[in-house]
């Protein structure tokens, strides 16, 4: 999986910042809908659903006809992570697990990896490309 990388839309930066606002509060996570090219994915939106920590097959397949086959992946705010290994059900391999928390001095803390199955599920660290030049900036103005 070496090369592969996750690029977040503006929109979609913006959702899991204000999300990870709401960690405090118990853990948030979402689906990442998008598409992938190649080696990329690109994630254009996030829709917040409880996971616990993922969805059962029926309702994964009921939002991913929803969403016109446009899940690429999972979000979770940190602390969710202990265990997860052991609940990635088989339809989430060769998908995104993008794990984030607030940074006092960064705002965001982002991690990517994708879901790999080998005999055994594992999570396998990607790169998180960055936003056009700009884009991130425009992103932090106040309103």
């Amino acid at each position: 999986m070496s090369g592969m990388d996750v690029y977040l839309s503006e929109g979609a930066r913006r959702f899991l910042r204000a999300q990870a606002l709401e960690i405090s509060r118990g853990g948030t996570g979402g689906l990442l809908l998008g598409h992938r090219r190649g080696q990329r994915f690109f994630v254009e939106s996030v829709y917040p659903c409880p996971l616990r920590p993922f969805l059962s097959i029926e309702k994964y397949h009921a939002l991913n006809r929803i969403f016109d086959d446009k899940i690429i992946g999972f979000c979770f705010s940190s602390g969710g992570k202990e265990n997860i290994v052991r609940k990635i059900p088989p339809y989430a391999v060769n998908k995104i697990y993008l794990e984030y928390s607030p940074h006092p001095k960064k705002g965001l803390t982002l991690r990517p990896a994708v879901v790999d199955y080998d005999g055994a599920f594992h999570l396998v660290p990607v790169a998180l490309a960055p936003p056009p030049r700009g884009e991130d900036e425009r992103s932090k103005r106040p309103s």
